[in-house]
């Protein structure tokens, strides 16, 4: 990674991005520096077939984060972005995770994901 680079973003190779999207996602990272991870949302359209409504409902708990006002840990990991600062540090322990025997990167960037929503939901109580 260039040491300029501001953002990684953790894209699928068959995933089709509406237009805006990255642009979507870098406008919310500067506008607030404290995003750990950014994660778009899937557009499954069921075509009728059993398989299409089983990979729609597999999704369903990634719309999680448009009931919280955006704070989730669920991730869809199609498409995600953070800082990269964060991932060249380590800051979080995603390349250490990826490193030390992480499946994947969104298996990796959910379970940290969700360890970060919990510390900094537990500060408030």
């Amino acid at each position: 990674m260039h040491k300029d680079t501001k953002y990684v973003l953790f894209l699928d190779d068959d995933v089709r991005l509406h237009p805006g999207s990255i642009g979507a996602l870098t406008c919310e990272m500067e506008k607030n520096p404290d995003i750990f991870i950014q994660t778009g949302y899937p557009l499954d359209l069921p075509s009728g077939s059993l398989g299409s409504y089983c990979i729609y409902e597999y999704h369903m708990p990634c719309s999680m984060g448009f009931a919280t006002g955006g704070k989730t840990f669920f991730l869809w990991g199609g498409c995600m972005m953070m800082h990269a600062d964060d991932f060249r540090l380590d800051r979080y322990g995603v390349v250490s995770g990826l490193r030390d025997g992480g499946y994947s990167d969104d298996m990796t960037l959910a379970a940290i994901s969700g360890m970060v929503y919990l510390r900094l939901y537990y500060q408030f109580f």
